[in-house]
């Protein structure tokens, strides 16, 4: 689309008969107050899909004027070249992407313009399916039946500190902190946009409508609904800017909308943004009344607390049993090796416990005495190798007169308290 050469003015777009099942219109205007208009709109139309985007810039020395124009041209070019081939959502992000480095680059090699930055919102529609994506508090509506149906949700500060639990969601709109962006498109590196998982499915008569803040912050949801739901898409969008500036809005407005004028009759009705982040709001809040009513980590609870099941691994606990086990055994053993058995009560022992010597015995070749042989043998052997500190401790008589129990099996009698602890959660 061709620019206007002042500052002030945006040449509308309008397409009264219907390209691929769609009505468009999009008009900006600078407003009752500004010398400047940093909205900026564009539509692009290919063979099989189309797409329409919303930027509104901020920055001093005209940064706004221009990162809106910058972002908007280079998100054109990307769906202009993007053919019929690629997902509406990679096409988004793509596009998105383009928008923030050619941003960037402006910045970069003019040093009045760093700083500056736009919002963005953007829709491609191909059939009846509209794939959305967003940066900013540029917003995007479903209109159907005269209800306005909030697509978008602003990337701001007070809708953080809603999802927080912090503030109610009724204060959000008056609060003073709404004027602050936690995202918007400036040439960082980090830059996600929010691009909708799934598309928002229109019916004949749905009309997808795209504003910058210019509009929604003075004119309500109510109003929108009722304006779309009752004018022909040409006079709406007119109509909506009128509405603005009697409203004494004190910002550009911009709006662009598409009307499906032939489709299917139903389509299902996407979840309004406002509803899903009062329910998040919600559940935040009680999340923190519970939280602010559990015991500080200094206080005594004047009650036993549960035990819960501990989260610990079994493997865990095998190998920690393991290691007390390897331990007590070093510790009590000091040296040699350890073999777990019942010393036969048939072995006679010295003062000092120590096996005596029998004569040798002559190889029994019955097959009723071979085990008793072997053991005779055994315990030449070890004899030979020393004697073992196992053999030395038969019975709890004979540990209990040297204070030990090196046999014992270890007992792992550790038990794991564990508390969970709840924490605020934030939302960008």
């Amino acid at each position: 689309m061709e620019q206007s050469n002042n500052r002030r003015t945006v040449p509308p777009i309008h397409f009264p008969e219907p390209y691929l099942g769609y009505l468009v219109t999009c008009i900006s205007d600078v407003g009752p107050s500004r010398e400047e208009n940093q909205d900026f709109m564009g539509y692009v139309r290919l063979p099989d899909r189309q797409m329409v985007v919303v930027a509104d810039g901020m920055g001093g020395h005209s940064g706004g004027f221009e990162a809106s124009r910058v972002a908007v041209d280079a998100a054109q070019e990307v769906f202009g070249n993007s053919g019929s081939t690629l997902h509406p959502k990679e096409v988004l992000s793509m596009a998105i992407a383009q928008a923030n480095s050619a941003v960037k680059q402006v910045g970069a090699t003019n040093p009045e313009m760093q700083g500056m930055g736009t919002t963005i919102v953007m829709a491609i529609i191909t059939g009846n399916e509209a794939w959305i994506a967003h940066v900013g508090d540029s917003r995007c509506y479903l209109i159907r039946d005269s209800r306005a149906t909030l697509v978008t949700l602003d990337h701001s500060r007070v809708n953080r500190m809603v999802a927080a639990g912090m503030i109610p969601i009724d204060a959000a709109d008056s609060h003073a902190m709404g004027h602050i962006l936690e995202r918007c498109i400036a040439g960082a590196d980090d830059l996600v946009p929010e691009i909708r998982p799934e598309p928002v499915m229109l019916a004949k008569g749905d009309k997808l409508m795209l504003c910058s803040d210019g509009l929604w912050g003075v004119v309500s949801d109510q109003q929108i609904g009722v304006l779309f739901g009752k004018n022909p898409l040409r006079d709406a969008v007119a109509k909506a800017i009128d509405l603005a500036i009697a409203n004494l809005t004190d910002d550009n407005t911009t709006v662009a909308a598409l009307e499906l004028s032939d489709g299917p009759k139903a389509a299902k009705l996407p979840i309004d943004a406002r509803v899903q982040l009062r329910s998040i709001s919600d559940q935040q809040q009680k999340l923190n009344a519970q939280a602010s009513k559990l015991p500080s980590v200094t206080e005594k609870p004047n009650h036993r607390m549960p035990l819960q099941r501990s989260v610990t691994p079994t493997w865990v606990l095998v190998v920690l049993a393991l290691g007390m086990f390897l331990f007590g055994i070093s510790a009590g053993l000091g040296s040699g090796y350890l073999i777990w058995h019942q010393d036969d009560p048939n072995i006679q022992k010295d003062s000092h416990n120590n096996v005596k010597q029998d004569p040798p015995k002559t190889t029994n070749t019955d097959p009723v005495t071979k085990d008793a042989d072997k053991k005779d043998e055994s315990t030449t052997l070890k004899e030979a190798d020393g004697p073992d500190d196992n053999d030395k401790r038969t019975s709890e008589d004979e540990q209990t007169d040297k204070g030990t129990n090196p046999q014992a099996k270890p007992t792992n009698k550790n038990s794991n308290k564990s508390t969970s602890n709840k924490s605020k959660k934030e939302q960008k």
